[in-house]
């Protein structure tokens, strides 16, 4: 059998695991090139001017130095996770639990606004091209019932499927480029962009947050460790390859955009038409033929991007259920696909509720929920990147034999001054994030010490009413270490509950 088919450890059919590419493909899908390049990037470019070249540019720089820690970790540590149980060998498994909980918050706020945005947007397009007045929350629905049919199924099968939407996306941004760049020669590469006047007499501080919110899914990697064929390289090459690629694809698309309208006027240009820029770009240097295939791509685009955010929050639902931290029902998994079944239904229907209520209480699906759910996600997963960054310092100080004056601790000391500083920047311009200004908006990154608290208060309920328990949190370093040991305690309490009895 090759290495591209081994067993998992559990069920008897044989199951595919991950290379790196495979899973660079699950991250890109989460970023959603496509829709970032049509949603996202224009916002950047509104308010930050053309200086958000440069932002994507210093964004990649501070998720290369991430990688750096983030890539050490990675290589020792296979278990289910990721940031849970990078923080736990550093920190100890309260502040563990305490990460548990944010990140909870910041994937599933992430994960609900992924489901009600393309929701909106096929809505506009049905009714736009075909006259169809489609509710989005019909739309909604389809969505959670297609995410639940591909959820169940083995992440290969995802892995295949998202590839060639990935491919779709990369297709259409590339022909837009190329376009552009055909008709307007050297022109479409502007140099002014990266002058001092350009970085610095714009706000490249909020060029900055919009760029960063375009890398937020890259670091999902690590909670496919469990499915991936030799995890602890496969990990760190596909983190390094989705961000470099994600880097050079958004910093290249939106310096072509810029030179499309001329450097002076590029601004104001997106500004005036934030929603509608790229598509009158696009009508213009590619056809009309073009836009309407982007406008169904985006759509596709969108839903792929939920899928993807959709199995990597499962995945950590079901991590943490097989620690204990939430009901043990939440760990188990399909015998015969290794998906964690039970955690994806758990996942689509906590997104469910949480956009039908807030849909029920008349909120727009685009302005109001996708917006301020994805603004807390943001905040959320930049600041458990952080603190991940932190865990490699604290990890390594442990093992003098593996320090390594770069890789563990320079680069991530830089990595948390940089993330840091984004989210001061992502907090206190909040309003611009999600385009509200309520006191009660502002206030939600406040979620994230809430939520922070909780988990650190049931790591300390469990050290006293589950000690057993307790005591495994983040034990092992791989996948089959954490398995057997908390086969091991099952066991135990097994036998010592029929002992009782």
């Amino acid at each position: 059998m090759t290495n591209s088919q081994n067993d998992t450890s559990t069920g008897s059919h044989a199951r595919r695991k991950l290379g790196p590419v495979q899973i660079a493909i699950l991250i890109l899908a989460a970023s959603t090139p496509l829709a970032t390049v049509v949603t996202t990037m224009p916002l950047g470019l509104a308010f930050g001017g053309t200086s958000v070249v440069f932002a994507f540019l210093a964004s990649g720089l501070l998720i290369a130095l991430f990688c750096v820690g983030y890539g050490q970790m990675s290589r020792r540590i296979t278990r289910p996770g990721a940031f849970y149980s990078y923080v736990t060998k550093g920190f100890g498994p309260v502040a563990g639990v305490a990460t548990a909980f944010v990140a909870l918050l910041g994937y599933i706020a992430f994960l609900a606004g992924a489901l009600a945005i393309p929701s909106f947007f096929a809505s506009e397009v049905l009714k736009a091209e075909f006259s169809l007045d489609v509710s989005w929350g019909l739309y909604a629905f389809f969505l959670l019932v297609a995410a639940a049919f591909f959820g169940l199924r083995g992440i290969d099968f995802n892995a295949r499927f998202m590839c060639f939407t990935i491919v779709l996306e990369l297709v259409l941004v590339f022909a837009l480029v190329v376009a552009i760049i055909v008709s307007r020669g050297a022109e479409a590469f502007p140099t002014d962009i990266f002058g001092y006047q350009s970085i610095a007499g714009g706000n490249f501080g909020v060029a900055i947050i919009f760029a960063i919110m375009c890398f937020v899914g890259f670091e999902s990697a690590a909670l496919y460790a469990p499915e991936a064929r030799n995890p602890e390289d496969t990990v760190r090459y596909a983190t390094y390859l989705a961000a470099a690629l994600i880097t050079v694809v958004y910093a290249v698309a939106a310096w072509v955009l810029i030179g499309a309208v001329g450097s002076a006027a590029a601004q104001q240009a997106a500004y005036a038409d934030i929603g509608q820029f790229v598509f009158k770009l696009n009508t213009q240097y590619v056809g009309v033929w073009g836009t309407t295939a982007m406008s169904f791509a985006l759509i596709l685009a969108q839903f792929v991007s939920f899928l993807a955010l959709a199995n990597a929050t499962a995945r950590y639902l079901s991590s943490l259920g097989k620690e204990g931290i939430l009901p043990r029902m939440i760990g188990r998994e399909n015998a015969e696909t290794g998906s964690p079944s039970v955690a994806i239904v758990v996942t689509l229907l906590i997104c469910a509720l949480l956009v039908g209520g807030m849909g029920a209480a008349g909120l727009d699906p685009y302005t109001d929920i996708s917006s301020v759910l994805f603004g807390i996600g943001i905040v959320a997963i930049v600041v458990l990147q952080a603190v991940a960054s932190l865990s490699v310092i604290a990890y390594f100080s442990k093992l003098p034999e593996q320090r390594n004056w770069w890789a563990t601790l320079v680069a991530p000391l830089l990595a948390v001054a940089g993330l840091l500083a984004a989210t001061a920047l992502m907090v206190s311009e909040f309003n611009l994030v999600t385009g509200k200004e309520s006191p009660a908006i502002m206030a939600l990154p406040w979620l994230i010490v809430v939520f922070a608290a909780a988990g650190a208060g049931q790591a300390l309920w469990l050290k006293s009413r589950q000690p057993e328990v307790y005591e495994l949190l983040g034990a092992g370093d791989t996948y089959q270490q954490s398995a057997k040991l908390q086969a091991e305690s099952a066991a135990i309490a097994s036998t010592s509950a029929s002992t009782a009895n």
